[in-house]
């Protein structure tokens, strides 16, 4: 599982994202994938523990949560 979300990650990447984070559990401990930049003008990578302004996307969160 952890190749595949490395490899969706890393297409992410190449379609113009500057930077990406995930995170998965299989009922252990959960398990973080980052790939990118947190911050591109001081080229700070992103960590696990980066927070992420999602502005407005929460809208889609909420109506999936509904349906």
């Amino acid at each position: 599982m952890r190749e595949d979300l490395n490899a969706l990650l890393k297409a992410y990447l190449t379609d113009g994202a500057v930077g990406a984070s995930l995170a998965y559990s299989t009922g252990a401990a959960p398990t973080a994938i980052t790939a990118g930049l947190a911050d591109r003008e001081h080229g700070v990578a992103v960590s696990p523990d980066r927070l992420f302004k999602i502005g407005s996307c929460t809208k889609t969160f909420v109506a999936a949560a509904l349906v």
